[in-house]
């Protein structure tokens, strides 16, 4: 964990998790749910390809078109990925065709059955809102709010900010933003969870606040450890592990 409040005037008041990677993972992998879903419209996939090549688009995509007055900005941006994923596959299909393929995955992954929490995250929830309001920051969309309710997690959280209601995504100081501003708090009142190096780690940093590196399996969130008296004393002395 890092801190960016050297005076040590400034305390954790909220904690900020992230959502997929963080609270929960897929409960199988991508390329087996794509694969299993290609079977009902008679395309063949192979999961571990499909694994790679979803990788491999993920990285190349854009950023969701937030300017647009009109659709859904990020279920029209996972459409697009899943239409390059099965291009890239092989797979001659129509846009009429590829749009009930994506409709059954975008339902899917909107289903707690998709998730899993990690072993860790009620004990580790239920012992920090002794002491700290709690809320998520996350890269999702408004499927999130379902998938917290599902995983029977949303009650430990006072505001979920994801992208699609920010209209920004880590590490963007927009989202950010919107998070302090919605759980009325300044930046060095928050402590951001998260496991990404730039849009975690990065992006926290970048609007001053201070952040916890979860890299599993080095560490899990039982590593958080804060109290109020100690933030920056903790966090410092964390830098040195």
């Amino acid at each position: 964990m890092k801190a960016v409040d050297e005076s040590g005037t400034c305390g954790i008041e909220v904690i900020l998790f992230d959502a997929a990677g963080t609270l929960f993972r897929t409960a199988r992998s991508v390329g087996e749910v794509y694969a299993e879903v290609a079977r009902d419209f008679s395309w063949k996939l192979e999961g571990a390809e499909v694994d790679r090549l979803f990788r491999s688009v993920w990285g190349a995509m854009p950023e969701p078109d937030w300017g647009r007055p009109e659709g859904e900005p990020e279920r029209d941006w996972w459409r697009a990925l899943v239409g390059r994923v099965l291009e890239e596959a092989g797979v001659k299909a129509t846009a009429e065709e590829v749009d009930p393929y994506f409709g059954k995955l975008w339902h899917y992954y909107a289903g707690a059955d998709a998730w899993v929490l990690y072993e860790e995250v009620v004990e580790v929830l239920e012992k920090l809102r002794a002491g700290y309001r709690l809320g998520v920051l996350s890269n999702f969309d408004d499927r999130l709010l379902p998938v917290l309710r599902g995983l029977g997690i949303d009650h430990f959280f006072e505001v979920v900010t994801f992208s699609s209601l920010a209209r920004a995504r880590k590490p963007d100081p927009a989202i950010f933003a919107h998070a302090l501003s919605a759980h009325r708090i300044r930046s060095c009142q928050a402590l951001h969870v998260g496991d990404e190096r730039e849009a975690d780690w990065g992006g926290a940093r970048r609007a001053g606040m201070a952040w916890y590196e979860l890299s599993r399996p080095r560490n899990d969130l039982r590593g958080i450890g804060v109290t109020r008296t100690s933030d920056r004393i903790f966090a410092r002395n964390a830098e040195k592990d």
